[in-house]
């Protein structure tokens, strides 16, 4: 699977958000977007995801079947307070349609990879802010689509979490997914296959 950015801008009204980003995406795989803040980075996930138009330029996307699906994780994603862990993480392969014996067990397997796994049945009130971080991004990738967009997933996490959560994505990547994070975090930076590195006006590709 394949996505080309061809010159892609964005502008809204006067104000250019994104200015001439060539690069290909290629998956299965890992890509990091660092940038400041206002350099355009969930911009661009919109962009990938078909929620907004580029001002300018284009994107061609290929490999990907007819049914792709996209999975958004998003930072402080919020979980359900007074259901189990297990419930929570479960929500997303069963909204894909799975059967709830399937859904248990990808669950399982995403909360492993997270290091949540003894977590399972928790209630979501009684977890920390780095643990329900975690189980949101589970509940993301525990049957992740082709395509998972994800802002930000470790922002405020400690390194342990951060790494937990570098780990999951690190998952849906050898499970076939292109995994896409905006992010300011050098760490998740370092464990990507490709970063792009975006500036106000500036936009380079490493």
């Amino acid at each position: 699977m394949r996505i080309d950015l061809i010159r892609v801008s964005k502008s809204y009204g006067s104000r250019q958000v994104l200015a001439g980003i060539d690069a290909s995406l290629v998956g299965p795989g890992f890509i990091a977007v660092r940038g400041p803040s206002g350099a355009g980075k969930t911009t661009l996930l919109s962009i990938l995801a078909g929620q907004i138009e580029p001002t300018d330029g284009s994107f061609a996307m290929s490999g990907f079947s007819d049914r792709m699906s996209v999975d958004w994780i998003v930072q402080s994603a919020p979980i359900l307070a007074h259901r189990t862990v297990s419930a929570n993480i479960m929500l997303g392969p069963l909204s894909k349609g799975l059967d709830a014996t399937s859904s248990m067990r990808v669950s399982l397997g995403a909360a492993h990879s997270l290091g949540i796994g003894h977590l399972m049945r928790k209630r979501g009130f009684s977890l920390s802010g780095g643990e329900r971080q975690r189980v949101a991004v589970a509940r993301s990738i525990a049957c992740a689509g082709e395509l998972v967009l994800a802002d930000e997933p470790t922002a405020a996490l400690d390194a342990h979490a951060r790494g937990a959560v570098c780990d999951g994505l690190r998952a849906a990547v050898s499970s076939g997914s292109l995994v896409v994070v905006a992010t300011h975090d050098e760490y998740v930076s370092a464990r990507a296959d490709l970063v792009i590195t975006l500036q106000p006006a500036v936009h380079d590709v490493n």
